[in-house]
């Protein structure tokens, strides 16, 4: 059932997020308007339920009452009409704007291509790969509208000669998205 694993993983995003809040504030301190959940940014890797719905869930039961606030979801979902018709799946602009909507102040969604760098405080987001990269072929699944990331994590006081650490994000990369990396 999509619906309940949907809730549960939205729960549990929650907790986590709670339970470092909690580590910053106090052991006894909750999130609320006057003093939410800041979260920077968030990448969603695709457009699966297990990822990209249990996060929506969690905006527009936690961000409708100001307790979390988000400045940029990163991501690339196909239109409705690029996706199998048997896939779980609604129109991605419509989706991300209802959220966008439910949340005082909102947040920018940036679409990402392949090649394309962000940079967030010390983080460089390098966009490796992106659904786009496997037009003209049809995307058969979810797990082809993968965006793969990877991020670098710049220390302006690392020693020099010290290498930057990187994260590799695949979401759930398939064969296809591997062929393109």
């Amino acid at each position: 059932d999509i619906s309940s694993s949907t809730t549960e993983m939205s729960d549990y995003l929650w907790s986590v997020l709670v339970k470092m809040y909690q580590n910053r504030y106090g052991a006894d301190a909750q999130p609320s308007a006057e003093r939410p959940i800041h979260i920077a940014a968030w990448y969603l890797t695709h457009a699966h339920s297990d990822h990209f719905s249990a996060f929506a869930k969690l905006l527009k039961t936690h961000g409708t009452d100001g307790s979390i606030v988000m400045d940029y979801m990163i991501g690339n979902f196909p239109d409705t009409y690029s996706i199998f018709s048997n896939m779980d799946w609604s129109d991605p602009d419509d989706y991300i704007a209802g959220i966008q909507n439910a949340m005082p102040g909102g947040f920018t969604f940036l679409k990402v291509h392949t090649g394309q760098k962000i940079y967030l405080a010390n983080l460089e987001l390098e966009v490796l790969a992106t659904y786009e990269d496997h037009l003209p072929y049809r995307i058969i699944n979810t797990n082809d509208t993968n965006t793969v990331i990877r991020i670098t994590v710049n220390n302006k006081d690392a020693l020099p000669g010290t290498v930057a650490p990187t994260i590799l994000i695949l979401g759930d990369s398939w064969r296809y998205t591997s062929r393109i990396l």
